[in-house]
């Protein structure tokens, strides 16, 4: 797609808003609304950021990985963390197993002070995830008995998630660790998906 070989070049160059004019109307892919929305939250546009962000996962939610950080700290500082909450509901929808969606979701509700719902969104989505059940259960006694370290396990709990990834090329099968925005063995352009070990 078009749209996807103007987002990579507007990473690998390092001048996104540049091409981002340049590149004027065209129909965003999911890439092209992840680097508007870099854009708009270095410079400082909340509002515009939480829009693209939540446009691109809206498309492609399996970009979580690369999202939702940005998205949160913009939903937080634009006033509108609200939505996100409503966001990894409809996320949680589409894609029920996936690590960053599931304990993204929880985090957020915990934080909020809604600890029965975080339990909830884990008991119910975590178990089939082979990443998640030991330190999810820690994580659900916590809530019920100690808030304080539920929050901390809460954090554990994402960062193991970020730190077990594995990324596949969509096209050819080949894996690696980082993301890498064009595959090293077929050349394809942002084809890389997140797995799970």
């Amino acid at each position: 797609e078009y749209s996807d070989y103007v987002a990579y070049i507007a990473l690998v160059s390092g001048k996104k808003e540049e091409i981002l004019k340049k590149a004027g109307r065209l129909t965003p892919s999911p890439m092209l609304l992840y680097v508007r929305g870099l854009v708009a939250f270095e410079k400082g546009n909340k509002d515009e950021a939480v829009k693209n962000f939540t446009e691109c996962l809206k498309k492609n939610p399996s970009l979580s990985f690369l999202v939702m950080d940005k998205l949160e700290e913009a939903s937080f500082e634009a006033g509108k963390y609200g939505e996100v909450e409503k966001l990894y509901e409809e996320l949680l929808e589409k894609e029920p197993q996936n690590p960053e969606i599931i304990t993204g979701f929880a985090n957020v509700l915990a934080k909020k002070g809604k600890m029965r719902e975080a339990v909830d969104v884990l008991e119910k989505h975590a178990e089939g995830v082979s990443s998640l059940p030991l330190l999810s259960r820690r994580l659900l006694i916590s809530l019920e008995t100690d808030k304080e370290r539920a929050l901390e396990l809460a954090g554990e709990l994402a960062k193991k998630v970020m730190e077990s990834k594995k990324y596949r090329c969509k096209v050819c099968g080949n894996e690696e660790k980082e993301y890498p925005l064009r595959c090293s063995r077929c050349g394809s352009l942002l084809s890389y998906i997140r797995v799970w070990e």
